[in-house]
């Protein structure tokens, strides 16, 4: 009776070892099956978020593009307008001056005409008038030349604004994509640890 009863005890012993294995081999194979389950879906959410970071980034990049293209279409635009008006002031005192100088010939003639017939206090009056009417030449061509000059600096420091405008808005970007670069990291670690957790805990059960 003994025998038998340790031959009892014995297989009892073993089947309540084999339903231990048993048992065990199951919760691991959940536990791993519940691993792979969320790192599938940990993977999933990684590519999602990667596909919305693209597509963030291929919107603001498109966006920034059609900013730049108009900017430097307002500043061709603009530039063209400057260049158009001193051209245009240009050709009006080329035209003034013409004038002038048809005038300064005519009455340099008449003076000449009159020197002949009149005293020299007539003819010096005469040659006084044609004087100033050459300082009035040279002073509109100094201020022909400043009005270019005017232009051009007006058009560079457009330009020069709109390339610092380009540099701010490249910084900004370059910023903006780290921040979302770390963000990233950041979800990315607290969701390993959350995994590393949770595969511990089923490894306790």
């Amino acid at each position: 009776r003994v025998r038998n009863r340790r031959k009892q005890e014995m297989r009892e012993r073993k089947d309540r070892e084999r339903r231990a294995a048993a048992e065990k081999h199951q919760r691991q194979a959940e536990a791993e099956a519940k691993a792979q389950e969320l790192e599938s879906q940990a993977r999933e959410r990684v590519q999602e978020r990667l596909r919305e970071e693209r597509a963030s980034e291929r919107q603001e990049r498109e966006r920034r593009d059609r900013e730049q293209a108009e900017r430097e279409e307002r500043a061709a635009r603009a530039a063209e307008d400057l260049r158009s008006k001193a051209l245009q002031r240009v050709q009006e005192r080329e035209d003034a001056q013409r004038q002038r100088c048809m005038e300064q010939e005519r009455q340099q003639a008449e003076a000449r005409a009159v020197h002949a017939e009149e005293n020299e206090a007539r003819a010096a009056e005469l040659r006084e008038r044609t004087k100033e009417r050459v300082q009035s030449h040279a002073r509109d061509a100094r201020e022909r030349q400043a009005a270019l000059a005017e232009a051009e600096e007006r058009r560079r420091q457009e330009e020069q604004r709109e390339g610092l405008m380009r540099q701010e808005q490249a910084r900004q970007s370059q910023r903006a994509a780290q921040a979302r670069a770390a963000e990233f990291r950041r979800r990315q670690a607290e969701e390993d640890q959350a995994r590393a957790r949770l595969g511990e805990e089923e490894c306790l059960r």
